[in-house]
This record gives C-alpha cells, structure tokens and sequence, in this order.
C-alpha cells in the first residue's frame, strides 16, 4: 500500500503542477493580450493626434506602423493562444478532484485509470516550456512545504523569458542536497 500510496502522490503532486503551469501560461497570454490592446490604442490615438496636428509624415509613418504590429501581435497571437491554456487547466482540475476524491480508496487499477487520463491530457497539448514547468514545480513545492534540494535552480533570465521560451532548459538541475 505504501508504493500506492507514493505513486498517488506523484501523480497528484504532477497533476497539480500541470494546473499551475496552464494557469500561468493563460494570465501570460491574457496580460500579453491586454497589453498589446492598450499599445495598439495608444498608436491609433497618436496616429489621429499626429494627423491633427499635421506633423510631419514620418510621425504619422511610425504610429501607423505601431498600430498595424500591435494589431497584428493581438490578433494572431494571443486572442488564440489564451483559449488552448485553459482547455487543459480545465482538465487537469478536474482530474485533480478525481484524485483527491479517491485517495483513500486508491486501488493500483484506480492509479493506473488516473495516470492514463493524465498523460491523455498531456498528449493532447502543446509541447511543455520547461523552465515555466520548474518554475511551476518550485512554486508547488513552497505551497506544499517540499525541501529545497527538489527545487530546481532557476537564473532570472530564465524566469524572464520562460512564457517565451525554453532559454537553457539543459542547463535546469535540482539544488544540491545540504
């Protein structure tokens, strides 16, 4: 029973990480949303401002050119990509009930059904920026009271750029037991 009662955590400690790495990558998108929404309001009203004005044609070129990109970076981007987080946040909450509605009827066949849906979930998404899944793991392991030698040392550059991408995930190692 101990082994299923080990894997049971694992499985929810990894199902609750899941959550917390879709719910970042959603506020990430919907920030990015909101923020491209505001540049391109900001452009268009300078653009109308620059028009009145009559200033000169390079003003009015650039503030044009700001609107069009922003536009662009909001429409393509993040009005799509907000949506695909919160389908698996979704899904992965819901399997987190599952698990904690079972634990103390967790039966090997009952893991095994669980684990499966998991990794269905997990296939059916985009690939996983690891640096935000450490940092998802980090954040997990302070809310759960987990040792710091199973927190995985992460640069401020990383955490920077780790909604964009997966800047030296190689280098990504649990600190050194003290």
């Amino acid at each position: 029973m101990a082994d299923t009662t080990s894997a049971a955590w694992s499985l929810l400690f990894g199902v609750r990480r899941s959550v917390r790495y879709h719910m970042r990558r959603q506020r990430f998108f919907d920030r990015l949303d909101r923020a491209t929404a505001l540049a391109s309001l900001m452009a268009g009203s300078s653009t109308v401002v620059a028009l009145l004005a009559s200033a000169g044609e390079g003003l009015v070129l650039a503030a044009a050119a700001a609107t069009a990109v922003a536009g662009a970076c909001a429409a393509v981007s993040c009005r799509a990509v907000a949506p695909a987080a919160q389908r698996p946040r979704r899904e992965f909450t819901g399997l987190e009930r599952d698990v904690v509605g079972t634990a103390g009827d967790l039966t090997p066949e009952r893991l095994a059904e669980l684990t499966d849906r998991r990794l269905a979930i997990e296939a059916g998404g985009p690939p996983i920026l690891r640096v935000l899944d450490a940092l998802c793991h980090n954040e997990l392991l302070t809310a759960v009271g987990g040792s710091d030698n199973q927190r995985a040392t992460i640069t401020r550059l990383q955490h920077w750029l780790a909604n964009w991408t997966d800047f030296r995930a190689d280098r990504l190692r649990k600190r050194a037991a003290v």
